[in-house]
């Protein structure tokens, strides 16, 4: 099974729909999270999903959770969540409280589709405001309690980076 998270901006926008069409043509994700943070019209998402394929759809503020049926005797059920950590940092540790709710909430195995909006170590960011050890400390201390690591990526480290460097040029 494949699943396609993407943080995207502009889901209204064609190019954009486009790009996930031919996401979704190469990859043929069985589940597809969309992280779209300036679009709340409900009837455009629900027209996206169908010219996409997709029979069901969700939205929430802040997360998406299910629970994957294994659909026969040798595949186990599974706990997929697709969450946005809240944009305020201040605001943050409602974001920390609902992933407990959530983890307490099974022993099924776990994979959050995210953007947390909130990093572990200085080493993660390049520019703007620093932020506290406090507050990563934070967010470090939330994952331990949940018992959850990073995977790992085999993308360039920064996502924007060709695009910033495309401007400075």
């Amino acid at each position: 099974m494949a699943a396609l998270f993407w943080n995207c901006k502009g889901i209204n926008n064609g190019t954009t729909v486009q790009a996930l069409r031919i996401l979704i043509r190469d990859h043929r994700p069985s589940i597809v999270f969309l992280s779209e943070t300036m679009v709340q019209d409900l009837d455009y998402f629900r027209s996206l999903r169908t010219r996409l394929g997709f029979l069901y759809a969700e939205k929430d503020t802040y997360f998406i959770d299910v629970v994957v049926d294994g659909q026969n005797p040798n595949v186990a059920s599974w706990h997929l969540t697709g969450f946005y950590g809240h944009p305020t940092h201040t605001e943050r540790h409602r974001s920390w409280a609902t992933l407990r709710t959530l983890s307490d909430a099974d022993s099924l195995p776990w994979l959050i589709l995210r953007h947390y909006n909130e990093i572990v170590s200085s080493l993660e960011k390049v520019g703007g405001r620093s932020l506290s050890e406090h507050q990563m400390q934070d967010f470090r201390d939330a994952l331990d309690y949940y018992g959850l690591y990073d995977m790992g990526f085999t993308s360039p480290m920064f996502t924007w980076w060709d695009c910033v460097r495309a401007k400075l040029l």
